[in-house]
């Protein structure tokens, strides 16, 4: 294998959730919560456990877990209903977050020497609103600046089509850095 061009690379795409954060535990404690409501309402049995979800539904929304138990046991729901409680688990994993998470200095100090030399941008799997809530009680808000789609599909060099990862084919959502711009981590 080639060593890559370094010289070359303009923007760094960040992981949010459990790199520039530590949102994942967290984020299925309070998912597992509603999970169970869910599971309960529904006739649903089976470990729902922040663990058991963790291991088991991590890189998937609730959506698609949710609808997956429910395939799985038989049960039909519809869409509104369905969309009813992902609405639920979005908003409560969003305040849980913004409830527990706090700012880390070292990760400004990283962005900061890393914004001398790259563009940066956030990156996540998570939820506009569920990134928002992270990048707010961490101290990153200030520095992010909501992208357009166009945004997120220059910063993985998707087709217009097609904004999505290539490793999974789901759509990224994120946060862009200001790029060249004022930005609390630049030293005049």
């Amino acid at each position: 294998m080639d060593t890559p061009d370094l010289d070359r690379i303009i923007t760094l795409l960040l992981d949010a959730d459990g790199t520039l954060f530590p949102s994942e535990e967290p984020a299925f404690v309070a998912s597992a919560v509603v999970t169970e409501e869910f599971a309960r309402h529904f006739g649903l049995t089976g470990d729902f456990s922040p663990e058991h979800l963790r291991r088991n539904t991590t890189g998937k929304n609730f959506r698609s877990t949710a609808q997956d138990l429910l395939d799985q046991q038989g049960v039909t729901v519809g869409a509104d209903e369905l969309e009813e409680w992902v609405e639920r688990e979005k908003d409560a994993v969003s305040a849980h977050l913004a409830r527990v998470l706090r700012p880390r200095p070292d990760v400004p100090a990283a962005l900061s020497a890393l914004s001398r030399r790259y563009r940066l941008a956030v990156v996540s799997s998570s939820a506009l609103a569920r990134l928002a809530a992270c990048c707010t009680a961490t101290g990153l808000m200030p520095c992010c600046r909501r992208p357009s789609a166009s945004a997120r599909r220059t910063a993985c060099r998707c087709p217009p089509a097609n904004p999505t990862r290539p490793s999974t084919g789901r759509p990224w959502t994120g946060w862009a850095f200001p790029p060249n711009g004022p930005s609390p981590w630049r030293t005049p």
